[in-house]
């Protein structure tokens, strides 16, 4: 991961280096190239590569690519600024090997977000003769960490050392070279995809690969983070297989003695809203409705199918509560274990008897929409029949790889059914009884995994439950994990009123959307205009400098004022999707000079009070 955003941490890590540096660079496995050497050769500061259409990362860990264009051939070069900075390391070992070694780096997952991680694409070549073609691989190896490996405390939550997980190996069309060698060719740069499919909650995780080939012998290098003047990149690991001993990596440098480098990576997946807030169309469910094959946009692997198995591109959304995987389902509003556990396959989240609303409160509906890599089903604001007072406020989110989570914001414990949640697979297959609360280790063979309430003992309210398919090639199941959900009601509400005509308004501020402000009434005389932002509220008066009716109305916590345009005063943005900013409150307020406005030839308008949530 790069140490940018974590100053001191490198602060830290430099001066533990500093402080052992000839122990470490002896551990370390690393293709040398000569440090000084002249150079006329200057490389362009904050040059970036070009990113490859269609590509869908979610995270890239640095760029190893410095000069785009700049190589053999006119292809881009990975320059070692061996000249400029001493540096010394072409690239680190990591052979997937039992006798080699392995590399790791960093990521964090935000609050507020699931990543479906699909694959991690590493970068490596193999030194070859002048001339020759760049050497491709085709054996990898990936595990996920929740933690720091070198720690001693950390789990692997996805992977193993010995399962060839390589689908792709391609050259880059880049060149690993020093600076007074920009066009060698004998470094050619691939990059190799390793195929994971894991749902990570928020955390803090590391990826660890390694490479090698059939074809030929040869160690895997691979380039660090590449980044013109900088020494420092990163905080990247490497693993000496036959000790078990993880080791900083770390780049010689003129000045600084050794430095933490990090690695180039890129994870491919779908970031989800832990509650997504664009909750697509309305199935305007009356009570016990159901609405049959609903396309996913890709083909879900059914409960209890090994890789390869059965899949369906449709689901069935009923009101009362469940998704119906395949096939053709009927509006059942009776919950009971034996159904459960002998009919088709099906999400319960939970399954319940629900009545929602089409005529006084329309927004207490279901909703379906089929996303890009996901598909979300949303009960949202649901009576219970015959239940207690509060409202059922409950999300599905399915995955390409047959994983799902279930946001259960709220679920009303009071009702005369016996409501299930959980997954089913075909019928008359193995099925177990969990605690949900406690999460599930699955048994491969027993994909049938479920937890029933009597009235007034569900406890399913405040938690995301995460559905990870696991197989041991004879059998499939499910491990659950549990985190806390995350919703909150988005407002915008106007208070105040502006002056010389000006308006603003808004749209609703949803996490993980884009809100836009817009200013009305703007005058073709105005020169300029300005919004400001506040997390107070204010009622200040500006009558007093000749400017009548006008008022200020947010607290100027953040200082200076943000530009617009006059002739187009909107202001659009996208609200991050991070849990950290559900519920937080904003207030905004927009300005205008304007000398036809008053005497001091300054307008305001009314504030708007931005709400933060995702729904």
């Amino acid at each position: 991961m790069s140490l940018v955003p974590r100053p001191s941490s490198v602060l830290f890590l430099g001066l533990a280096l500093a402080a052992s540096a000839t122990a470490l660079r002896a551990q370390l496995d690393h293709e040398s190239a000569p440090a000084g050497g002249s150079s006329s050769f200057r490389l362009p500061e904050g040059q970036q590569r070009p990113q490859p259409e269609g590509l869908n990362v979610i995270y890239a860990n640095g760029p190893y690519v410095n000069l785009p264009g700049g190589g053999f051939g006119g292809l881009d070069a990975s320059v070692l600024q061996n000249s400029s900075r001493g540096h010394t390391s072409f690239g680190y070992s990591g052979n997937q090997a039992a006798t080699g070694f392995r590399l790791a780096d960093e990521f964090n997952v935000p609050g507020g977000q699931l990543w479906n991680l699909e694959s991690v694409k590493v970068f490596a070549y193999r030194t070859v003769a002048i001339g020759a073609p760049p050497q491709l691989f085709d054996l990898g190896v990936v595990r996920i960490w929740d933690g720091d490996p070198s720690s001693g405390t950390a789990n692997i939550v996805f992977g193993d050392d010995t399962t060839n997980r390589l689908v792709s190996s391609v050259f880059d069309n880049a060149y690993r070279v020093t600076e007074t060698t920009l066009t060698n060719n004998q470094r050619g740069v691939t990059v190799n995809e390793l195929r994971i499919g894991k749902l990570l909650k928020p955390g803090t995780y590391w990826v660890e690969y390694g490479l090698n080939t059939t074809a030929a012998a040869g160690t895997a290098f691979f380039p660090p983070i590449a980044i013109t003047n900088q020494d420092a990149t990163g905080n990247g690991l490497q693993l000496n297989v036959s000790t078990g001993v993880w080791t900083p990596i770390t780049m010689t440098t003129t000045s600084s003695g050794l430095q933490p480098v990090g690695l180039p990576f890129e994870l491919c997946g779908t970031v989800a809203c832990c509650w997504e807030p664009n909750l697509g169309t309305n199935l305007n469910h009356g009570d016990d409705t159901i609405t049959n094959n609903l396309a996913l946009g890709f083909n879900f692997p059914l409960p209890g199918e090994l890789p390869g198995g059965a899949t369906t591109p449709v689901v069935s959304v009923c009101s009362n509560g469940f998704v119906g995987l395949g096939g053709a389902f009927t509006a059942d509003f009776t919950p009971t274990t034996s159904e459960f556990t002998s009919q088709g396959h099906r999400i319960a989240v939970p399954w319940d008897d629900y009545v929602p609303n089409t005529v006084s409160a329309p927004r207490r509906q279901v909703w379906f929409n089929a996303l890009p890599g996901r598909a979300v089903a949303t009960w949202r604001r649901v009576l219970t029949f015959n239940g207690g007072p509060s409202l059922s406020m409950v999300q599905l989110q399915m995955f390409p790889n047959g994983s799902f989570f279930i946001n259960v914001w709220n679920h009303e414990p009071v009702t005369i059914r016996t409501p299930l949640f959980g997954v089913a697979a075909r019928g008359s297959s193995p099925s177990v009884a969990v605690d949900m609360s406690l999460g599930h280790i699955g048994t491969p063979g027993t994909a049938t995994i479920y937890e029933s309430f009597t009235s007034g003992t569900s406890d399913l309210s405040g938690f995301i439950y995460c559905f990870e398919p696991k197989n041991d090639g004879i059998g499939a199941t499910y491990d659950i994990s549990i985190s806390d959900a995350c919703c909150n009601d988005a407002a915008n509400t106007s208070y105040g009123s502006g002056c010389a005509g000006l308006g603003l308004t808004s749209t609703t501020p949803l996490a993980g959307q884009s809100i836009t402000l817009s200013m009305s009434g703007v005058s073709g005389t105005a020169t300029l205009a300005v919004m400001t932002f506040g997390v107070t509220q204010a009622s200040i008066a500006i009558d007093p400098l000749n400017a009548p009716g006008c008022d200020l109305l947010t607290g100027l916590e953040f200082p200076g004022a943000l530009p617009i345009d006059p002739l187009n005063p909107r202001l659009s943005t996208v609200i991050p999707c991070n849990a950290k900013f559900f519920g937080n409150t904003v207030y905004v307020q927009g300005f205008v000079l304007d000398p036809a406005a008053n005497a001091l030839g300054l307008a305001a308008t009314n504030g708007v009070c931005l709400t933060i949530g995702n729904d």
